[in-house]
């Protein structure tokens, strides 16, 4: 009732008999909308309850039927008949999108608790969203829409896509009775258990038939014939950088760089992000088609130019999307392929630019975002380069760190980051092999078991023809692994001297704690790979960390310091020192600037008065440790951390790795300066010793009653062990 007064104002008031329809309409839209908003979102609520989703609800057709065109009129944001004042408009506008919001969700609730009965529909709202959020609208009109707007009306088309109950592999499947109903005939069957199947079966068929109707018409949005023009346009009203964007690229870099940031977050509900997320469900979903018209917009962007800054904030989209769904059209453009062609080129010609060198030009913001996104897609894309374009790549995207405009060196830094963890996978791999062989000579030296039956030698057989392709499919990845990790560990040396001279002259220009952050990662991870080839480079690298920790100190005295922010740069730098001391030991250790951050860092993560302490003291634990492993002797500093030590162990919650602390301490002749916490350790282990003493009897405890259990089961002569269960130990906790 409500909602059709919303949508006419003049029609509702003159049903009323109002005298002046002008005034009563003005007066009563507002009412009726707040009533339709309410009333949308309480059909929204109470679908989910019913128990029967194999049907609708009586009326649910005249409801959908309204709702399709109440969302209609809404898009076109224009009441029917007589029109309203501009100020009038402005305002049932704005309370329409707020129920045309409703409205999605309304219909998104439908599909999700009744797909198949919505299944029918699917085809008229599907060109509904299809058209308002993609086709209809030019991009300003979308764009100037409420963010949570646009959302509902992209994730109606994406859950469509999703549904298990619309796709091939459900619609096209079947299952035949034929043979069951000849068996009954004949006798073979029980009547009532082959009736039962049989309308099993129908029940299941006409599922399919309702499921084949939505399943045909997403299959029309995904044909050669549609797919192209909805791909330009979720790709230009969606994924493409607006004006808006740019002006904060140049007004705010860093701000620019960490709202991307949360929008490649796994939580992110903003247009954008929930835009590509369409567009790989339409990869997925889609295939060859998708993929090939997304590749056949790019190369018609491409062959455009620059010339228009909307054509390349496009192509700049489109190479995201690629980027974001690279498994989908790997077949069409290999990554190798397309970096020799374009993206080294792009790289390359414009970096003296980026660097300010003198005589190469400026460059403005529009070449500024291609070669973020070129040195972005190398990040995301670069396992897929052969050698000599990951050296390239590297020595490209080390290069850009040093670049003026600083959201194209945040990005590069990006791109090292990723490039030398792929480093960091392959010593993983070579570790993990040398574990396993390592137990695996353990394991023959002390004579593996038999499995029942089998002789010695024919055990021997079976391990041997069971282990042979593994182990060689496993020896050929080991090998490809040394050789990268030798390999890429040579070019990171070669450039090191750059990368951190880029890295740290970088860090002189950061004012926000996120960035700094992303710096101090990029330098952890170099620090982990490099290893021992980071000695050279020591005095260089622990020059900068007093001054990262001096900038830490004064964000945390600040009145509006944020704690997560200064917590993630406390411990990356805590992640860095750690590295440090534990590749280069006693020559890290013996550096005087490590020493002015390492101790008063470690006391500030142990310090349970610090509001960052709950989420700094494990790592804060673990550098401690590595600090004592490194040395024949405890430094004073870390004797003077002994208090918070004390602090920790009455807290009781990380006394397992504090024990090995004070073992170190003990093993290394310094339990002297343990004597006056003489108490608190006593106490600890006292309760230690109590809490592993509860569970052993606990555990001895259930086993005598399963073996009581045992011994009276065989007595009665029954299964003495029929479920073979385990001790449990409730509230003890051997960890």
């Amino acid at each position: 009732a409500h909602l059709p007064a919303f949508l006419s104002p003049a029609a509702a008031a003159a049903a009323a008999g109002s005298s002046d329809p002008a005034a009563a309409a003005a007066a009563g839209w507002q009412i009726h909308g707040m009533f339709a908003k309410a009333a949308v979102n309480g059909i929204t609520e109470l679908l989910p309850l019913i128990a029967d989703p194999a049907g609708l609800p009586d009326g649910s057709r005249q409801l959908l039927e309204l709702l399709h065109q109440a969302a209609n009129q809404l898009m076109a944001g224009v009441p029917a008949g007589a029109p309203l004042s501009p100020q009038e408009l402005e305002a049932w506008r704005d309370l329409g999108g707020r129920l045309h919001e409703r409205i999605c969700k309304c219909i998104i609730a439908h599909l999700d608790s009744h797909p198949l009965p919505f299944a029918e529909y699917v085809p008229y709202f599907l060109k509904l969203f299809v058209d308002a959020a993609l086709l209809q609208l030019d991009a300003a009109t979308l764009r100037a829409m409420r963010p949570k707007r646009r959302v509902l009306l992209v994730r109606f088309l994406a859950k469509a896509l999703l549904c298990p109950y619309y796709r091939p592999e459900y619609v096209d499947s079947h299952s035949d009775h034929a043979q069951e109903f000849i068996n009954m005939l004949e006798g073979k069957t029980p009547n009532s258990a082959l009736l039962a199947q049989l309308q099993q079966q129908q029940q299941e068929n006409a599922g399919r038939a309702r499921g084949k109707v939505a399943a045909e018409a997403l299959q029309q949005l995904l044909s050669k014939d549609q797919v192209p023009a909805v791909v330009e346009a979720l790709v230009l009203k969606y994924v493409a950088l607006t004006q808006d964007e740019l002006e904060e690229w140049s007004s705010d870099p860093e701000g620019y760089i960490r709202s991307i940031e949360v929008e490649s977050g796994p939580d992110a509900d903003t247009p954008r992000p929930v835009g590509v997320g369409l567009l790989l469900c339409m990869l997925e979903r889609g295939g060859d088609e998708v993929a090939q018209a997304l590749i056949n917009l790019t190369a018609r962007l491409q062959a455009a130019g620059e010339a228009n800054s909307e054509v390349v904030l496009m192509r700049e989209a489109c190479y995201r999307c690629i980027g974001e769904g690279y498994s989908h059209v790997a077949s069409i453009v290999p990554f190798s392929t397309w970096y020799q062609t374009e993206l080294s080129q792009l790289l390359r010609s414009r970096l003296p630019a980026f660097l300010g060198q003198e005589g190469a030009g400026n460059v403005d913001i529009i070449a500024a975002v291609l070669q973020a996104r070129a040195l972005w897609l190398v990040g995301a894309c670069g396992a897929e380069l052969e050698r000599e374009q990951w050296i390239d790549a590297w020595g490209l995207s080390v290069a850009h760190i040093g670049a003026g405009d600083l959201v194209v060196a945040l990005q590069a830094v990006q791109a090292v980051l990723l490039l030398a963890l792929q480093i960091l996978d392959d010593q993983s791999i070579l570790d993990q092999a040398a574990a396993a062989k390592l137990a695996a000579s353990k394991k023959a030296g002390a004579g593996a078991p038999q499995l029942p039956g089998l002789t010695g030698s024919n055990a021997a057989a079976v391990d041997a023809a069971l282990s042979a392709a593994e182990s060689a499919a496993d020896d050929d990845v080991v090998t490809a692994a040394k050789e990268r990790v030798e390999w890429r560990l040579g070019v990171l040396t070669g450039t090191m001297e750059q990368l951190l001279q880029h890295v740290f002259g970088l860090l002189g220009r950061l004012s926000e704690v996120e960035s700094s952050v992303r710096l101090l990662q990029l330098v952890s991870v170099i620090a982990e790979a490099a290893g021992e080839r980071l000695q050279p480079h020591l005095g260089a690298l622990a020059a900068a960390l007093p001054q990262v920790w001096q900038a830490s100190t004064k964000h945390a005295s600040g009145g509006n310091a944020d704690t997560g922010a200064l917590a993630r740069l406390h411990s990356a730098l805590m992640a860095v020192i750690t590295h440090l001391i534990g590749k280069l030991r006693h020559s890290a250790m013996a550096n005087e600037q490590v020493q002015a951050v390492m101790y008063p860092l470690i006391s500030y993560a142990t310090n349970l008065s610090n509001p960052e302490a709950e989420v700094l003291i494990e790592e804060a634990l673990k550098c401690w440790g590595v600090a004592l492993a490194v040395e024949p002797t405890v430094a004073p500093q870390l004797v003077g951390l002994l208090p918070n030590m004390s602090n920790l162990l009455r807290r009781g919650k990380d006394n397992s790795a504090v024990f090995q602390i004070l073992e170190a301490y003990l093993l290394l002749q310094a339990g002297q300066a343990l004597q006056p916490y003489g108490e608190v350790i006593s106490a600890a282990l006292t309760n230690a010793i109590t809490i592993v003493s509860q569970a052993v009897v606990a555990s001895c405890g259930g086993q005598q009653q399963q073996q009581q259990g045992l011994a009276a089961a065989a007595a009665a002569g029954q299964n003495p062990n029929p479920q073979n269960p385990k001790p449990q130990h409730p509230g003890v906790s051997l960890a």
